[in-house]
């Protein structure tokens, strides 16, 4: 839930700019958000310079079947996809047709990043999500975490690949931090198991000398 710090909010109107659903307002020049509106993304947290607004997350049952979807975070590097963008939409589509659901591509970047689509449809993707901004031209933390972090929220993916680049291995840990989602790094095998059909993840322990499986 969103929580606002009355005593520290200023009316500068910051996170009323940042919050990308119109969910914030200033009524009397204190912040207040709409429930129906928001998507807890967490995008205006970081936008308040004084604090005022704090993210509080709660254990909570949720309904599996709610979520759909296998994505892949599309890398992109000098105006190209990388080649892992397009690995990893091979394998995303083995489990996605397992699941019986949709391949989805994500691809964050400048002006001219849709350009861009018809190669990751042309590798497998059933329909690509992209956002364009010049503030995404170049990678950073903050602004690639809070770009996904509303497609997320908003479209609630059953299942995100990232490749195990430099930029991959900065921002899945972000995302997941700042939505309180699951993680598994470094995976060597990815499956569809049991009856609930739950991600089955595979990755080196102990130096490598253990095969763990994580669901």
């Amino acid at each position: 839930m969103i929580r606002i710090v009355a005593e520290n909010c200023t009316a500068c109107g910051l996170c009323v700019k940042a919050c990308p659903e119109g969910a914030l307002e200033l009524p009397d020049k204190v912040a207040v958000y709409n429930k129906d509106k928001c998507t807890f993304c967490a995008v205006c947290v970081p936008a308040c310079p004084h604090g005022a607004i704090k993210m509080e997350r709660k254990a909570v049952t949720v309904n599996a079947a709610s979520f759909k979807g296998v994505w892949v975070f599309a890398e992109t590097h000098e105006g190209g996809l990388k080649n892992v963008a397009l690995e990893l939409l091979g394998k995303g589509r083995l489990l996605a047709d397992k699941l019986g659901q949709e391949l989805c591509a994500v691809l964050l970047g400048g002006p001219g990043t849709e350009s861009l689509c018809a190669a990751l449809g042309a590798h497998g993707a059933d329909r690509v999500y992209v956002v364009e901004s010049e503030s995404l031209a170049e990678y950073s933390t903050d602004g690639f975490t809070d770009a996904l972090s509303i497609l997320i929220s908003k479209y609630k993916p059953n299942i995100v690949l990232y490749g195990a680049t430099h930029v991959g291995r900065d921002l899945a840990p972000s995302v997941a931090s700042n939505l309180g989602l699951g993680l598994t790094a470094d995976c060597t095998g990815l499956a569809i198991e049991g009856k609930d059909n739950l991600l089955l993840q595979t990755r080196p322990a102990f130096g490598g000398n253990v095969m763990a499986d994580i669901v």
